[in-house]
């Protein structure tokens, strides 16, 4: 199979922001369809040329309750089946 290109990209957390909305409420987003969320940022899909559909962010926290950052990913391999499957 092909091998996917990983990318880091750091934003500043706002709470207006999906990575800031998963950071200041400690829970998980999962968004079907990105566009259709006011808190998704089209910056880095306009900077990469990249096409976002979904978006799953979780919050890494500490076992003492600090929050270590946020992971995102965007997209399924196949696009065809629904992210929550």
């Amino acid at each position: 199979g092909s091998a996917t290109k990983l990318r880091l990209v750091r934003l500043p957390l706002s709470r207006e922001s999906l990575a800031g909305a998963c950071a200041d409420t400690r829970t998980s987003i999962l968004i079907p369809d990105a566009y259709e969320d006011p808190r998704f940022n089209r910056s880095v899909d306009k900077k990469t040329g990249w096409k976002t559909h979904a978006v799953l962010c979780a919050p890494v926290v500490a076992r003492d309750g600090r929050l270590l950052g946020v992971v995102q990913c965007v997209n399924r391999r196949n696009e065809e089946e629904p992210l929550d499957s």
